[in-house]
Parts: C-alpha cells; structure tokens; sequence
C-alpha cells in the first residue's frame, strides 16, 4: 500500500513530547501531514442524532506493527499503531457528493510512552516525497489524545472515491493494546445535512 524508504533517503520523522516537541529529519519518501493544534473535544459520537448517509466504512482495520522509526535511533523497531481505514460514499450514481470529510479517533495516554505522544506520521504514497494526502488535527484530552484526519478531497456517489488515510503513533513497549477496540467515526457534509458513521475495530498484530 505504500512504498518503502530507502536507506539512502530516509523519511521525515516527527517526534513530539506532549505535542510541543518536534524533530524532523531530512528524507525523501516519507513526511508527516499538516498537524494542526485544536481544542480538545471527545469523538463524535455515532448516536448524536446526524444520519448515517451513505458515508460507509468499507474497512477500518487498526493494527499493531513492530516498524522502524526512522530518526536518531532508526534501525530500532517499535511497536507502532496502523490506523487504515477505507472510507467511501455509496449514494447512487447522480447522488449527493460528501465534503469536508474526516474520520476522528481517540488513543488513550495509557498507551502512550510515558503518557505522551511522541512520534506520530504517515506515509506520502509517492516516492521522492511530494504533498501528504491529508491533513491532521490533534488535540490533548484529559485521558487520551485526540486525531482528526482530514480528506483533502470530496468523496463522489457511486464509490467514485475512497479515504483512506494510513496514520501511525508509537506507543509505549507495555501493555500491549492487541485485543482493546477503537472507534472511528467518520463525518461529512451532503445535500445541507451531516452525515456521521462510526465502526469499531478490535487491534490486532501484524
């Protein structure tokens, strides 16, 4: 689904404590998105009375990967969560075009290191670099840190396009989160309404 870095042009890293702190290293094939600072509010709720449309997850998969962290220790591989979702709307050809589409999800400082989010990224899909494919609003929660990824285009009818952001965060050696659940929940404007949809997703290894 993407393509690796070589060694020879190892990718941006973004590594923060608390979100404040940043370190990026020079790289060709990987960068993070845009990372806006926000408000802390919960993830929306898939019961908070918008109809789900025809804003459809076709999968939300969350992993757990042991990767390396290209940075002052890169040859060290650590234990990483995958959020790779498929987002896509499935109104019928001619109908209503989703916008403003983002998907939001909450990860709990408890599996954080040391409580805190530290590095976090995605992948560009484009060798030698280039524009992210989307954007990422991250606020800070009494319990959890919150994601908002941010679709950089409109989602036609007829699954004529599909989010699918690939999102990564580190998180501490122990305890594992393999077996703990995690919503997402996907919102988008159509025809004067919200659309909002949510799935829930066991973590597994990979």
């Amino acid at each position: 689904m993407y393509t690796e870095a070589e060694e020879a042009g190892r990718p941006h890293v973004q590594s923060e404590g608390g979100i404040s702190r940043r370190r990026i290293i020079q790289g060709v094939a990987w960068t993070t998105p845009a990372i806006v600072l926000a408000v802390a509010t919960p993830p929306a709720a898939a019961s908070d009375g918008a109809p789900a449309g025809y804003l459809t997850f076709t999968t939300a998969h969350v992993y757990l990967k042991m990767e390396k962290i290209f940075d002052y220790n890169w040859d060290k591989d650590r234990p990483i969560l995958l959020i790779d979702p498929d987002l896509t709307n499935t109104a019928p050809g001619g109908g209503a075009t989703a916008t403003n589409v983002t998907i939001q999800f909450a990860v709990p400082k408890s599996w954080l290191p040391n409580g805190q989010l530290a590095w976090h990224g995605a992948y560009t899909y484009q060798p030698g670099g280039g524009t992210p494919p989307f954007s990422v609003s991250v606020s800070e929660a009494t319990t959890s840190y919150i994601f908002t990824l941010i679709s950089p285009t409109s989602l036609g009818p007829n699954s004529s396009g599909t989010f699918s952001p690939e999102y990564r965060i580190e998180l501490a050696s122990s305890p594992s989160p393999v077996g703990q659940t995690l919503t997402q929940t996907a919102r988008a404007n159509a025809n004067g309404s919200t659309w909002l949809t949510a799935a829930t997703s066991t973590i597994v290894a990979n």
